[in-house]
């Protein structure tokens, strides 16, 4: 059973509501319920908020009452909320694990052990999670990967990530939504385009993520089609 969460004041401007460190699915969902009780409680201040694994931040842009504030995150906390968690959905994405697209696949079984066909059995077995955004706009911090997977992050971090690479750092799998540095290292390549014309990736946290395997010739087909046009269904 997870420990209650706790409202910790920073300042009358910042306030952070901590669960236990860990990466946990009863966490985000307690964590999105919380968030959606709070644009109820605070829909009178200019706010924003910062989700992580297991810490929601509130910013407020003005000064105010501490202990009122610290009571309406409380309150927010004990709260229900049955609309919250009824919109989700499951998306696939496509990812064509080759070793053209992906320049640190060959590497990765090695240090691991595995085949090439393991890991794309292991990386593409689970439904994960989108915990929250970070990083860079639209990159997804994912929950679920098989422990065989997880791998410490490079040393040395490449200096160009193409857009689309998928990969691992850690405990952890996402997509790199643009061009950029990187440390996690590459094992395939989405061809969709997660970010079109200053547009975020249609997924929200909450949502379920299931890779594909497909072929090359396959990836060719998929190239440069929008985010929104991938294929969900609700959950």
């Amino acid at each position: 059973m997870i420990s209650t969460p706790h409202v910790h004041v920073f300042s009358p401007y910042h306030f952070e509501i901590h669960w236990p460190a860990m990466i946990s699915k009863a966490i985000l969902f307690d964590m999105i319920t919380c968030k959606s009780n709070l644009t109820v409680l605070l829909e009178e201040e200019s706010y924003r908020l910062a989700m992580g694994y297991h810490v929601l931040a509130v910013y407020f842009e003005k000064p105010g009452n501490v202990k009122v504030r610290k009571r309406l995150l409380e309150n927010a906390l004990n709260a229900s909320d049955t609309l919250a968690l009824k919109n989700r959905k499951r998306w696939e994405i496509p990812v064509c694990y080759e070793a053209s697209l992906a320049q640190d696949l060959a590497a990765f079984c090695r240090y691991k052990g595995l085949e090439k066909e393991q890991l794309v059995d292991l990386h593409t077995s689970p439904r994960y999670l989108i915990h929250f955004f970070g990083f860079l706009p639209g990159f997804m911090y994912l929950g679920g990967l098989e422990k065989n997977l997880h791998h410490p992050r490079k040393e040395n971090p490449d200096g160009n990530i193409p857009a689309g690479s998928v990969a691992i750092g850690g405990q952890q799998t996402g997509v790199y939504p643009i061009q950029s540095p990187g440390g996690w290292h590459v094992i395939g390549r989405c061809p969709i385009h997660l970010i079109q014309k200053d547009q975020l990736p249609p997924f929200q946290p909450g949502d379920e993520i299931v890779f594909t395997s497909i072929t090359l010739k396959e990836f060719k087909a998929f190239k440069d089609k929008p985010a929104k046009d991938l294929y969900h269904e609700n959950i």
